[in-house]
């Protein structure tokens, strides 16, 4: 697995929160730095050397410098944390490895440390270990990885399928009530709120950059019937698919 050697030293160079408009879209650019994404709203999307990537609410990601990125389609109003920095990487352990998740919770303090001590120009010395302590808390660790965050890959990974808490119970050896306390701590929603935002950020980017109809996008997403769809997007986005697409398709 490729990742961010992590016994190699790192250059850290600046860090910054970002905030997205809506409909705003990636900047194109070939990066002369490694780039840390780590988002806490919304959905940032890009490609990179031509692979397309969704980075959601509680995911980090690490742009590798060198390579092309470009905003081909538009984010759904991301808020996450970049940093730059210059690091070597292998696939060796240890690493971290370009992509995961983290809890957004757990990491907000630390998050908003990093980024006022960057823009009040605090040392550099203070702003690398921030910048370290963020990356041990990233490592995946067998042992003490975050259940909630096993559980969240396990619904992202399923998310085109019927996900039920007597699956997750099963799966992770917790009662219902537990999976739901451990998901709404980690990520401030339950399981199956969880569940609903990873299908619409699918459905939301077929709506833009497809003409397929209305049923197929909602079968594709995991909804059998429109009228889930329907439901469930209507809450979070507060119209309809249809008018959705209207107003944002490119």
């Amino acid at each position: 697995m490729e990742g961010m050697d992590l016994n190699r030293p790192m250059q850290y160079q600046f860090a910054s929160f970002r905030y997205f408009a809506p409909g705003e879209h990636h900047m194109t650019r070939i990066c002369k730095r490694d780039v840390l994404l780590l988002v806490t709203e919304g959905c940032l999307r890009f490609s990179e050397d031509g692979i397309a990537h969704e980075v959601s609410a509680g995911e980090y990601y690490i742009q590798k410098r060198g390579s092309h990125q470009q905003g081909d389609v538009a984010s759904d109003s991301p808020k996450y944390l970049y940093v730059h920095f210059l690091g070597e990487w292998s696939e060796e352990e240890p690493v971290l490895p370009r992509r995961g998740t983290f809890s957004i919770k757990g990491m907000e303090s630390l998050l908003k440390q990093l980024d006022k001590a960057c823009h009040e120009g605090r040392t550099l010395a203070e702003q690398l270990s921030l910048f370290y302590r963020i990356l041990t808390e990233l490592k995946p660790n067998p042992v003490s990885n975050s259940i909630g965050e096993q559980m969240a890959e396990y619904v992202k990974a399923h998310r085109f399928e019927s996900v039920t808490l007597e699956a997750l119970a099963k799966r992770f050896g917790y009662s219902q009530n537990q999976i739901i306390n451990i998901m709404q701590k980690t990520f401030g929603c339950s399981p199956l709120q969880y569940l609903h935002r990873q299908r619409l950020h699918h459905g939301e980017w077929l709506l833009r950059v497809t003409s397929k109809p209305l049923q197929q996008v909602s079968e594709e997403c995991g909804y059998g019937d429109y009228s889930q769809f329907y439901k469930q997007f209507l809450k979070i986005y507060g119209i309809s698919p249809r008018q959705w697409r209207i107003s944002h398709q490119e």
